[in-house]
């Protein structure tokens, strides 16, 4: 079973959540997860096959941390470019948390849970500027990995074994000063912070959230400490004006001469840009274009993805299709073409192929005769090939329980015995 977003939260909603939580204050969810379904996604013997697994660990993906994170010496890492266990065990007796990062990309479970995150927090209208990501923290007892510090991402933390006591500064009682820059991540000096301290005992099942930019730190005290911090990066305002200014030309600009000298000058020169009628203009395609780029996650999930590649040539029009786990699909329209995009890609046709994509998008099941008529007498389009166009895309899959079954009129799945010679 994948956790969603309302798992991770529960009690709330993910609307309640958004509108009172998201952004303004942090968080504890008391057993959301609950035990045992926070053991299902990563355990002590999981987290350490993983991590025994790992080829060059030292690249990037596994680290140390004791008061602050450090590379993965060279001499943890033996010939064979895999993790030296003992030293590692060693390590960890001695007070290092072990820090395991990009644990979606090695973890199902994980990787699941971040999509569920990154499709419901877009349903209620969250954009993100990348995707959501796992890191995962095993700490020992009477250890801190970090000291106080902000992250560039909001964090939701699930307590997955062990305890560990947290201290959050609220960022809304900070100095004024302070919260009047731009959030800088990274170690802070907490006796400058003048904030308050929220103080939480995460048990395994709990949940805890952070925004973005709140100062933190966590300490396992009587107890281990296993804990998976699913990452989320909102999309800002900054970013936003990055991709205009690579997209508009007036942006590309040189800077006027000698304007630096002159902040007045520049102002107004600026200004004039931004106001100008060319910008304005062009602005609601440059933000279209924006949208369509982080209308749906980038990376296609496995789910039995290459077994759909040899069924394809078995699909007919009664072939029962269902979508993909984690496969969203936003449908958009430009001039005189249309397309459809999800995990992975798009496929695009002429514009008259709206309400195709828009049947496709909206309907989580159905088979290819199901996909509706092109307007026109004349107008016609291979439904199967659409359909296995997108099953090898990795947006649909067969159903293979509608598959394996027979059809209402009880005569046998014709589906079912091709999907066997195919296979």
């Amino acid at each position: 079973m994948t956790l969603s977003l309302p798992d991770l939260l529960r009690p709330l909603d993910v609307e309640t959540f958004v509108r009172d939580i998201w952004n303004h204050t942090s968080w504890l969810g008391q057993q959301s997860v609950g035990v045992a379904a926070a053991h299902d996604i990563l355990n002590l013997s999981s987290f350490e096959q993983i991590v025994a697994a790992l080829y060059r660990p030292g690249d990037s993906w596994l680290q140390l941390a004791r008061g602050g994170r450090r590379a993965l010496p060279d001499h943890m890492v033996g010939d064979d470019g895999l993790i030296n266990l003992r030293e590692l065990y060693a390590a960890f007796a001695q007070g290092e948390t072990i820090y395991l990062t990009k644990a979606e990309r090695l973890a199902p479970s994980l990787s699941r849970i971040c999509r569920a995150i990154e499709l419901e927090l877009a349903a209620v209208g969250i954009w993100l500027r990348q995707a959501v990501n796992a890191h995962v923290f095993l700490t020992p007892q009477g250890s801190q990995g970090f000291p106080a510090h902000r992250d560039e991402h909001s964090g939701l933390v699930v307590q997955l074994d062990g305890t560990k006591e947290w201290r959050v500064y609220d960022r809304t009682t900070e100095h004024a000063a302070l919260r009047s820059v731009p959030i800088q991540p990274g170690t802070v000096d907490r006796d400058a912070l003048g904030a308050e301290i929220r103080s939480y005992t995460l048990e395994a099942g709990d949940v805890l959230y952070i925004p973005e930019g709140w100062a933190h730190e966590a300490e396992a005290q009587d107890a281990h400490s296993l804990h998976v911090t699913f990452r989320i990066f909102s999309l800002r305002w900054s970013d936003v004006v990055l991709k205009l200014a690579a997209r508009h030309p007036a942006l590309a600009a040189a800077v006027p001469r000698h304007s630096l000298a002159d902040p007045e000058a520049l102002a107004r020169a600026l200004t004039a840009v931004l106001d100008g009628d060319a910008f304005r203009a062009a602005l609601p395609h440059l933000l279209g274009a924006i949208a369509s780029e982080h209308a749906v996650p980038a990376r296609v999930l496995p789910e039995d993805g290459l077994r759909q590649v040899l069924l394809i040539g078995a699909i007919h029009l009664e072939t029962a299709l269902v979508h993909r786990a984690g496969a969203a699909c936003r449908v958009f329209v430009d001039g005189d073409k249309a397309s459809i995009a999800f995990p992975g890609g798009a496929v695009r046709g002429p514009a008259i192929m709206e309400p195709v994509f828009r049947y496709v998008a909206a309907t989580p099941r159905f088979c290819p005769r199901d996909l509706p008529a092109l307007p026109g007498p004349s107008a016609r389009y291979d439904r199967v090939e659409v359909a296995r166009t997108l099953v090898r895309d990795g947006l649909l899959r067969i159903d293979t329980d509608r598959e394996t079954g027979t059809d209402e009129d009880g005569a046998n799945d014709r589906g079912a015995a091709a999907r066997r010679a195919a296979v």
